[in-house]
């Protein structure tokens, strides 16, 4: 058998290879938790009282994953990478970058994604006059500002508000605290992306560019 070529149980009898065998074999078998499983591998000679039968068990482990009886010559299928929610946070510091007698705005957050099935990214922001207070600070969903969308939650997504693709695009950040009575010259601000996977957790986003500007404006 060709499946015994440098394992040692290769010898020749007669120009031929003198011992027969399966390639790899692939079996699954399901148990129930907490009970006790025994594994009992037979082998028998069917036809001659001269050689000897071995089984080698190699690479066995254990799988949360459902099973069925089976054998096969193809290894199961490796089962899929879930993904879990997670968040990227970005703190800036704007102390100081606007001249006397000017205030700062906070303006255009600008980002770049990937967004596969239904997973999507939705973005937030705090501000306050130091960057210890951001931790304790009132936290705001982004709102869209541009077109016909204007006022609605900021959620990067290939299909979204009816079908309208937010995978890439921009708002002013500005308008959300405003729309929230927030302080808008606070120096310190951090903007959360929530990214959240697909509903069957095996697509995930992925933001890859981001941007956030800042204006100076007459103070009042």
């Amino acid at each position: 058998s060709n499946v015994l070529a440098g394992t040692g149980f290769d010898g020749q009898c007669w120009n031929q290879c003198c011992g027969g065998a399966t390639a790899w074999l692939y079996t699954t078998a399901p148990v129930v938790g907490g009970e006790e499983v025994t594994l009992r591998f037979v082998t028998w000679d069917q036809g001659d009282q001269f050689w000897d039968s071995t089984v080698l068990l190699d690479n066995f482990k254990w799988s949360a994953e459902e099973t069925t009886y089976k054998t096969s010559v193809e290894p199961p299928a490796p089962p899929p990478t879930l993904y879990d929610p997670g968040t990227f946070v970005r703190t800036y510091d704007a102390t100081g970058l606007c001249p006397e007698k000017q205030s700062l705005r906070w303006g255009i957050w600008s980002w770049q994604s990937t967004t596969p099935s239904d997973s999507a990214i939705a973005f937030t922001v705090r501000t306050a006059d130091s960057e210890a207070g951001l931790a304790t600070a009132p936290e705001d969903s982004l709102i869209l500002t541009e077109g016909t969308s204007a006022g609605e939650l900021a959620v990067a997504a290939a299909n979204y508000l009816d079908a309208y693709d937010t995978q890439n695009g921009g708002l002013v950040v500005d308008e959300t605290l405003v729309a929230n009575g927030r302080r808008r010259d606070s120096p310190f601000l951090r903007i959360t992306s929530k990214l959240s996977p697909s509903s069957d957790q095996q697509a995930a986003p992925t933001l890859s560019a981001w941007n956030l500007s800042i204006t100076c404006v007459d103070a009042e």
